[in-house]
């Protein structure tokens, strides 16, 4: 559903408590209710992480991305990403990846903490600057046909399960990128803190105006950046 990309807006999430809070509140009823009209019911969405840049060399600022050949997975979200910090974006299979760092055919990627040690990435990229600039947001879902065959008290049973269940994933999640990056440490990754946040998330501002007409506008996406 195109709606629901507004929650891959880049550089509108601070952490992952401020994504609960946006699907938790009207963002998130309001995405439930454009679901419904596509026949599926919303029971909770759930965090997969966040997506970080991995480089070479420590990168800090978004100066340093210039010219830069960076893997991007094939999504004009992604690409226009990239572009609009400089870079040159490489769109390559994940398979690949490890490869195309190795000889030099991109600079740098971004993935999540769970994958970046699942691949073995420190390897050839050991630097994990925590950008955090897109978070990857999953629904929990029922179709609507399923949803209307149950009794009131057997949505309130499963609402309620769902519910749970997409705070447990969550915690499940946060676990696996600790022991992650553990490993990743323990091997020569390093893990460098980004400088001037608000120079990054100007950046992206460009890329949210192109996002808005497929996620019902930017005030949207000012509304998740604004939630507290």
């Amino acid at each position: 559903m195109p709606e629901s990309q507004v929650l891959d807006a880049p550089f509108v999430f601070r952490d992952a408590a401020h994504v609960r809070r946006v699907v938790d509140g009207p963002i998130g009823e309001g995405l439930k209710t454009k679901f419904a009209a596509q026949n599926f019911a919303v029971g909770g969405f759930i965090n997969y992480g966040a997506r970080h840049l991995l480089t070479k060399e420590p990168v800090t600022k978004p100066s340093q991305l210039a010219g830069k050949r960076i893997r991007v997975i094939q999504s004009p979200l992604h690409t226009e990403l990239w572009k609009a910090f400089g870079a040159n974006p490489t769109p390559i299979p994940i398979p690949e990846t490890y490869n195309a760092l190795q000889t030099g055919v991109v600079d740098m990627m971004d993935l999540t903490k769970s994958a970046y040690a699942g691949f073995k990435l420190y390897e050839v990229v050991p630097y994990l600057t925590e950008t955090g600039h897109i978070w990857a947001t999953g629904v929990v879902y029922f179709s609507a046909a399923f949803w209307k065959s149950l009794k009131d008290d057997e949505r309130a049973i499963l609402s309620a399960a769902a519910a749970e269940g997409a705070l447990y994933f969550d915690k499940l999640i946060v676990e696996d990128e600790a022991a992650s990056m553990a490993k990743a440490a323990a091997a020569g990754g390093k893990t460098v803190a980004v400088e001037d946040r608000a120079t990054w998330e100007a950046r992206a501002r460009g890329v949210w105006a192109t996002l808005a007409p497929k996620v019902g506008g930017l005030d949207k996406i000012e509304a998740i950046a604004k939630t507290s």
